[in-house]
């Protein structure tokens, strides 16, 4: 992110840093670090995770966690 202006970023997760498909109930896990600093936000509450600052820069990074047993998979059907 890059911005030559004064700005707040805030983070709203519904399901507290999981992938999840509307349907199941289980979700992939994943992390985020802004600046290399890890955020956890908790479930259906608003995270502030910056204030920036006229000409600032900030690294956003989002990992999934190996573990994907969870996951919804993709069916492919042949006629």
């Amino acid at each position: 992110m890059d911005a030559n202006t004064l700005y707040p970023i805030y983070l709203l997760s519904q399901n507290g840093g999981e992938l999840r498909h509307e349907f199941t109930p289980t979700g992939i896990a994943y992390d985020l670090r802004i600046d290399g600093k890890l955020v956890t936000p908790a479930p259906g509450a608003e995270t502030a995770l910056v204030k920036g600052a006229a000409s600032s820069q900030h690294r956003l990074g989002i990992l999934i966690r190996p573990d994907t047993t969870h996951a919804p998979l993709a069916s492919t059907q042949t006629a």
